[in-house]
């Protein structure tokens, strides 16, 4: 199916999800970097190009939507994390299988607030370097904070849980907000908790709840297509492990 037989609007027939592997001249790059062989100016230039060509790569694929492979973020919540005031990671209560099981995920340890874009500046390169159409992706809010539960956030900043997701939802709805009125029209919500058929009771309508907030209510207003894209929560060819009480809270 083409572009033209979906009448230019997403989602399209075929599409990557949004992250391509890092090619390894931006891989070394990053590495000269930590080194101080390098600074910030090259590294950027590198990530430039290398996005550039991930781009040509895509049109000629044939695909209609085209990102920036994520190669600015070093995951594919880490970008998000590092923008937002109040942000940080901590380690995971969800580990992967393998000797490689643990991991950082998102924290909120103060306040949580948008002091400026945070995909906007990705969207705005890419439709510079392309005729596609650009797709931006972001973690849902509940794939943000849900690997640490009740521990998601500092409790004598947020008593209540609810309120962080509150003040994630105004995050994201101004992102939108500022994403449409620079012209995109496709932003995908990726979302891992949700589709991890796990019984949890006391999570399920809170993740519902915040992401679809999130997402209607900016789409009323910017006029965008927001898909949310349901993920299993792997790494190569790991699966999480949950922990052993499946009625892993929230409260």
């Amino acid at each position: 199916m083409s572009a033209s037989e979906t009448n230019g609007r997403p989602p399209f027939r075929a599409e990557h999800i949004g992250s391509l592997l890092r090619p390894g001249e931006l891989k070394a790059a990053h590495r000269a970097r930590a080194e101080g062989k390098i600074d910030d100016a090259e590294l950027a230039a590198i990530t430039d190009r290398c996005i550039v060509d991930a781009i040509r790569l895509q049109e000629q694929a044939g695909l209609e939507a085209i990102t920036d492979g994520e190669f600015r973020r070093g995951s594919w919540f880490l970008g998000f994390v590092q923008a937002v005031e109040g942000l940080s990671t901590k380690p995971a209560l969800f580990n992967f299988q393998g000797e490689h099981g643990a991991w950082q995920c998102p924290h909120a340890h103060g306040k949580v607030r948008r002091t400026g874009g945070i995909t906007v500046g990705e969207f705005e390169f890419v439709r510079a370097h392309t005729a596609h159409t650009p797709k931006i992706t972001m973690p849902t809010p509940s794939a943000m904070l849900f690997y640490r539960g009740a521990e998601a956030a500092d409790r004598k900043v947020y008593p209540r849980i609810e309120a962080l997701y509150e003040d994630l939802v105004e995050v994201y709805r101004a992102e939108l907000r500022d994403l449409a009125a620079a012209g995109c029209t496709y932003v995908q919500l990726d979302e891992v908790p949700l589709a991890r058929k796990v019984s949890m009771r006391s999570s399920a309508g809170l993740m519902t709840t915040s992401a679809t907030s999130s997402a209607s209510g900016s789409t009323a207003t910017v006029h965008a297509e927001v898909w949310m894209r349901p993920c299993a929560s792997v790494s190569g060819t790991r699966c999480t492990r949950w922990p052993p009480d499946s009625n892993f809270s929230f409260e």
